[in-house]
């Protein structure tokens, strides 16, 4: 008889998840029994740059899609409930799985042996997977609508040490995208950095129309190189940050309390002398967003 309670006390400890214990001098008691000590494991939740580089590898290896609309569906399918990540996994995707197509800037730039500039692609970087400037910030807005976010492109002028000389041929587009009710900046050119430029030495083939054929048929050759580093600081840029290299057309997207003029870019750089590095050779800095001034409505 005894043997049977002992066994059916047992039974019901090892199998019924009741909590039925009791504490005696800080141990647990189970009829008169003194428990094993449980361990408590505490849940930390993830730190920001732990969250960027899960989120940066699942942009990463994400398989590929013929419609945009099931590419940005799987993409944010983990982050429904945040949009700060959902802008980090589209971002992120960007930098990983385009490149910069050097040969069609420097042709609008009027920098290579056919001084007309002229369009190369339809600029849908989502299907050509290059592209400049303005064609990622395009997709870039496109991928944010179809995520719920609500994004826009920026045009202006951007660099190191803008002056009154080099700011006309420092054309350029980014992003701002709106997070939790706040407006952010980026720049997915600026964060593949130098090392994502294709077809830099088209333009030294004398025939334009034999340069365009070669930059097409090396187009379809493009692959992801796994060793590709993205610089974190063109990702949700704090507007007194942005300001010192990016310069947009519309001044309400300084995003700043009290915005500068050109003048005031100018004036301040022309009269430094120091150099600058390339923005490439910036050192990568995670940046944690901080919420910045919604922009007046125009």
């Amino acid at each position: 008889m005894f043997n049977r309670v002992a066994l059916g006390i047992l039974a019901f400890y090892l199998f019924v998840p009741i909590d039925v214990s009791a504490q005696i001098g800080g141990k647990a008691v189970f009829f008169g029994l003194t428990l094993p000590e449980q361990k408590q494991t505490a849940t930390t939740k993830p730190s920001l740059s732990e969250q960027y580089i899960a989120v940066d590898s699942y942009a990463q290896s994400a398989p590929e899609f013929n419609h945009l609309s099931r590419l940005v569906d799987y993409l944010i399918r983990p982050y429904q409930k945040n949009e700060h990540l959902k802008a980090r996994v589209l971002f992120a995707w960007m930098v990983y799985h385009l490149s910069y197509d050097q040969f069609k800037a420097d042709n609008l730039a009027g920098k290579t042996r056919d001084r007309k500039p002229r369009v190369l692609n339809s600029g849908d970087a989502f299907k050509t997977r290059i592209g400049v400037c303005g064609d990622f910030a395009d997709l870039f807005v496109k991928m944010a609508n179809r995520a719920g976010l609500k994004a826009v492109r920026i045009d202006g002028v951007a660099g190191e040490k803008l002056t009154r000389a080099t700011a006309p041929a420092a054309a350029h587009a980014w992003n701002a995208v709106r997070i939790d009710k706040e407006w952010y900046l980026l720049d997915v050119t600026w964060a593949m950095g130098g090392d994502f430029a294709v077809f830099q030495d088209m333009k030294g083939i004398n025939d334009y129309k034999k340069a365009v054929r070669e930059r097409r048929k090396h187009t379809e050759e493009l692959s992801v190189s796994q060793n590709r580093k993205m610089n974190n600081k063109w990702f949700l840029t704090p507007p007194e940050i942005m300001i010192e290299t990016h310069f947009p057309n519309n001044i309400k997207w300084q995003l700043l309390d009290d915005p500068i003029t050109p003048r005031d870019v100018f004036e301040k750089n022309e009269g430094e002398t120091n150099t600058h590095k390339n923005f490439n050779a910036t050192p990568v800095k995670m940046i944690i967003p901080t919420p910045s001034p919604t922009p007046s409505k125009s």
